[in-house]
């Protein structure tokens, strides 16, 4: 992964078109020319809001979820089948059926929203700036959640129960237990399921393709904001500038990651320790 990653900065360096075997050295020229161009920092600012958000929606709230459905004495079987059923579905899959919930004319959601008295709530939710970023965040996020939950519900039957019973017997409370020994025992765990979050991101991003093409071929009257795609700039441009944008657009989930393995995972530990 290291040899990629300078490499990739070291072609940023250049003004190489991606074909040509011939190219100069521009020094940071790229970088300027990025750093200069609104478009370039709409994406970095929608990545950023993409990993916080992913990171919110599925890590913690998939890890209450298997702790729910392993308390579950009848029907578990059905609750877990249900929730990792969506994890089998391909991000275009996906974003096909997420795009019909979403459309503003047929979709389930202004439907219930219209039948309810709410119509003033019912918008066209891939097609307003406030709220396609978080629509396709959800609909992502539909997809993840059982492939985190299996993971979760393995570590958590790996964890003693007499850590438990000898919390119960120190009068720990329920939130004591899942911060004080369920969270440090699951660090490993944790620490896998972030990564993923935040490496199948590029992955992910198959659903704003799938949306945006599928959108302009049935000329429906709502489409994706321009601001959120950012090929467009990209390949009217040099490879080298590419590999720039790439590089710069991963220091925002870089140092989430980052904070998060100290602040949490860590932290988390030394809690623990103490307790």
């Amino acid at each position: 992964m290291v040899y990629p990653i300078i490499d990739s900065f070291r072609i940023s360096l250049t003004n190489w078109n991606g074909i040509s075997s011939e190219y100069d050295f521009v020094g940071f020229k790229n970088y300027i020319i990025l750093l200069q161009d609104k478009y370039f920092w709409n994406a970095v600012l929608n990545t950023l809001f993409w990993v916080v958000m992913q990171l919110l929606i599925i890590a913690l709230p998939t890890l209450v979820l298997s702790l729910m459905i392993r308390k579950v004495k009848v029907g578990m079987t059905f609750f877990r089948t249900g929730f990792y059923l969506p994890s089998i579905v391909s991000f275009s899959v996906a974003a096909v059926i997420w795009g019909k919930i979403y459309d503003p004319q047929i979709g389930p959601i202004n439907s219930v929203l219209n039948a309810l008295g709410l119509s003033f709530l019912a918008k066209s939710w891939l097609g307003d700036v406030s709220t396609v970023l978080p629509a396709l965040v959800i609909a992502s996020s539909w997809v993840q959640y059982g492939a985190y939950m299996v993971m979760y519900i393995t570590g958590l039957q790996g964890i003693d129960p007499q850590y438990y019973e000898a919390a119960e017997l120190d009068g720990a409370n329920a939130f004591q237990k899942f911060w004080k020994i369920t969270v440090p025992s699951l660090r490993n765990t944790i620490n896998v399921v972030i990564s993923l979050i935040i490496m199948v991101i590029p992955v992910v991003w198959t659903l704003f393709n799938v949306f945006k093409s599928n959108f302009d071929i049935m000329n429906n009257p709502f489409a994706l904001p321009k601001s959120l795609d950012f090929s467009n700039i990209i390949l009217a441009c040099p490879a080298a500038y590419v590999f720039g944008a790439a590089l710069i657009s991963l220091i925002p989930s870089l140092v989430i990651y980052l904070l998060l393995q100290r602040s949490f995972v860590q932290g988390t530990t030394v809690g623990a320790t103490k307790g």
